[in-house]
């Protein structure tokens, strides 16, 4: 309207202007009598007669001059056309009135297009009206939407306006079938949240456990004189992990414990071993001696031995006792004398003898027992004795005494996995247990990390900036990084797979067999690099690499040697007929 306003504005002025021009008519009259004296000469008494309406008065006429002053904004002079807003006018201009008005006045005075351009503005603003007018009826419905909307909903004898009900799309049909599978999509992402929030919860449990329990554990086993007495120094702590719900959390839900997926378990791992790789494996080492009775137990059997374990008090113990001083990396071949340990049936009891006569098919004749505390005092003080507790060069605080059974009776209520089946169970129990020694692994690497990062950051080495910003030191740094990363990843796969698959059980045991092998060389590499890092001062006694070091090197040597036996198990997956190579990624 800005338009119209200006040639409004325009007219206003031009019909004030003419307003005021004077008028060329006389205003005498002569006495119709002959007589000289003027009828309107006035005089001091004279009464001035009404004024009488403009010259465009005079052309607009009286009942078009009216409405121009109810609907324009003040008359000829007050800014006829404004649309005026101080509350003595009225807000609205009558347009039409004023391009009457102004087509008259062109009568009288004539202005050149003028009359085109009336025409033009009569018509752009009967469009502009019509515009107008559909927008304040959408506005109006909009209001009695909102008015809908917001009434109060106090009086329920008033009936409600029924809404009208939406209808799908045509071609889009909804079955129960598709809110039954929706409704599944929505809780499996609820479960995944969860898992997300406990998996938090978990790390940042076991990260304050490590820090305020685990941290403080060098300070005082150090200090001992031999691994027996670190071991023992290490009670309390272990005491603290059975209360903090450690234990139970190695064992299932269905069996009372508190265990999650296996990557929580590879998490946890992470994080003790990351602070304090001996004491954390006292608390694991528990984890993989329950394992066979987990996977091979009875119900009776899990209802009576687990019950220590998930009480949350004490420091119940559990070990899977397999290596022998002869070594066990051959222990299936055929032909070989396998396992040195026996046991022979007698009656309703089981007799272990530390010995082993050669047999043709030694998986045939692998049985697993259980044997408790309880057994131990039942038996004379010689069937069982502790040999000796060997010193570590590493994991200093661990314990792994060597033992000799004699004649030592366990009852048949304890047999775990009769003649034949303990083999698999045996080899079951390390599948799950080589990939959290890539977690193991991931800690010490992770551990080495941070102390050459931390020092590489502050340290100039007598140069003029700290040795991160040369070249070579960042280059380790990096390689290290990227191994974490990468181990990391490889157990959490490795892990994932035996839980859920895919591919059967050897596609499974494959990948866990590769965690623990990559991850463990390269736990050795990380601690050798991160000590090139900073130098000699690495060597030195107060820095963390050289224990480090001495406990990375354990993890290619237990829980099957990288060697002997677990990149032996791999050549016999590959030499299958049935093999296929990426089973355990794709299919």
């Amino acid at each position: 309207m800005t338009l119209l306003d200006a040639h409004l504005e325009q007219i206003s002025f031009c019909a004030a202007s003419i307003a005021e021009l004077p008028s060329s008519r006389r205003n005498t009259i002569f006495n119709p009598n002959g007589g000289s004296t003027s009828i309107t000469g006035g005089g001091a008494n004279a009464v001035r007669a009404p004024r009488r309406n403009t010259a465009v008065a005079a052309v607009l006429g009286t009942e078009l001059v009216e409405r121009i002053r109810r609907g324009g904004g003040g008359g000829a002079g007050t800014g006829l056309g404004y649309r005026t807003f101080d509350g003595t006018n009225r807000n609205d201009v009558d347009v039409e009135v004023l391009l009457e008005g102004a087509e008259k006045l062109c009568g009288v005075y004539p202005i050149p297009g003028a009359r085109e351009k009336i025409a033009a503005l009569r018509q752009r603003h009967r469009r502009l009206e019509a515009s107008i007018e559909s927008y304040e009826i959408r506005v109006a419905e909009q209001n009695a939407q909102l008015s809908r909307m917001n009434r109060p909903r106090d009086f329920d004898d008033e009936p409600e306006e029924e809404e009208p009900e939406l209808e799908a799309p045509p071609g889009i049909v909804v079955t129960e079938e598709d809110l039954r599978r929706e409704e599944e999509e929505i809780r499996e992402l609820e479960r995944k949240k969860q898992g997300l929030e406990d998996r938090t919860a978990l790390r940042n449990g076991a990260r304050a456990f490590a820090q305020n329990v685990l941290a403080g554990a060098p300070s005082v086993y150090s200090q001992l004189p031999d691994q027996a007495a670190r071991f023992r120094s290490t009670r309390p702590i272990y005491r603290k992990a059975v209360e903090a719900g450690f234990i139970a959390g190695q064992i299932p839900a269905p069996l009372g414990g508190t265990a999650g997926s296996l990557i929580n378990a590879a998490i946890l791992v992470e994080e003790l071993y990351a602070v304090e790789p001996s004491a954390s494996l006292t608390i694991l080492g528990t984890g993989l001696g329950l394992t066979p009775l987990l996977l091979g137990g009875s119900q009776e059997q899990h209802a009576r031995l687990l019950k220590p374990f998930l009480s949350g008090e004490g420091e119940p113990l559990a070990s899977l006792v397999h290596s022998e001083p002869g070594g066990t990396a051959n222990w299936l071949e055929q032909g070989s004398p396998g396992l040195q340990t026996t046991a022979r049936k007698e009656g309703n009891e089981w007799v272990i003898n530390g010995e082993k006569d050669p047999n043709s098919d030694p998986a045939t004749s692998i049985l697993i027992l259980v044997v408790t505390s309880a057994e131990i005092a039942n038996n004379k003080p010689a069937a069982f004795v502790v040999l000796g507790d060997p010193e570590l060069a590493g994991h200093k605080a661990a314990s792994g005494p060597h033992s000799r059974f004699t004649e030592f009776r366990v009852p048949e209520k304890n047999l775990l996995a009769p003649p034949g089946s303990g083999a698999e169970l045996v080899e079951k129990t390390f599948g799950s247990s080589a990939a959290l020694v890539g977690a193991m692994a991931i800690g010490i690497m992770r551990a080495a990390f941070d102390a050459a990062l931390a020092f590489a950051k502050s340290d100039t080495r007598g140069g003029t900036a700290p040795i991160l910003y040369r070249q070579s030191v960042a280059d380790l740094l990096i390689d290290i990084k990227m191994r974490v990363e990468a181990g990391r990843a490889l157990t959490w796969k490795a892990l994932s797979c035996l839980e859920k698959g895919p591919g059967g059980f050897e596609a499974r045991l494959e990948i866990a067999l590769e965690a623990k092998i990559w991850c463990s060389d390269q736990a050795v590499k990380c601690v050798m690099d991160a000590m090139k890092t900073v130098g000699m001062t690495a060597y030195a006694s107060d820095q963390p690499f050289s224990r480090l070091l001495e406990d990375a090197a354990c993890l290619p040597l237990f829980d099957g040697g990288n060697v002997g036996i677990r990149r032996r198990q791999i050549e016999k997956i590959f030499q299958r007929d049935d093999y296929s190579p990426w089973a355990a990624t794709y299919e």
